[in-house]
């Protein structure tokens, strides 16, 4: 803010602040990239959040109402909440949440929350129309059923200067 600027411009000068690199999210529909990337988290799930969506995960077909793939950063937000872990920032995996798996005769979910390995993308076959939100708010992009949906890291990473327990961006 204009209150604070002089006094964090005047640490940067001193070098009493720390650069941080994080991973921003991509994603990706039938093998082409949507607009736009996401800091905290993806979501993937149908336009009505009440709706379960059906996907084939790993060649196994399960029902739930949403995925969600979140950075170290979005880890303590939507991602705690639905039953995920919270992750350093220095963490350089991303997290994977089932959200409210239904379970049944038919359909059995094999994993609800896990960690995608440094470069691992993580791929799914929505065999329901959905949509896809970058950061809860940001934009969302809609997708057919027997759509392929890929998420991975993006090679633009997010910058967060920090100084002495306060954080700015660029």
């Amino acid at each position: 803010s204009m209150e604070n600027f002089k006094t964090k411009f005047e640490k940067i000068l001193q070098g009493k602040f720390m650069i941080r690199k994080l991973p921003r999210l991509e994603a990706y529909v039938n093998g082409k990239l949507i607009p736009g990337m996401a800091i905290n988290e993806i979501s993937i799930t149908r336009k009505k959040p009440y709706q379960t969506m059906m996907y084939d995960l790993n060649k196994n077909i399960e029902r739930a109402t949403g995925i969600l793939i979140s950075t170290p950063l979005g880890s303590t937000a939507w991602n705690l909440s639905s039953g995920g872990k919270r992750m350093k920032l220095n963490n350089k995996r991303l997290q994977l949440v089932i959200r409210e798996p239904y379970q049944g005769k038919i359909y059995k979910v094999n994993k609800r929350q896990g960690f995608l390995k440094n470069d691992e993308s993580f791929v799914v076959k929505s065999m329901t129309s959905g949509t896809i939100a970058f950061d809860s708010t940001k934009h969302d992009f809609d997708f057919d059923s027997n759509s392929t949906i890929e998420i991975k890291k993006s090679r633009s990473i997010f910058t967060i200067f920090s100084a002495k327990n306060a954080h700015f961006t660029i």
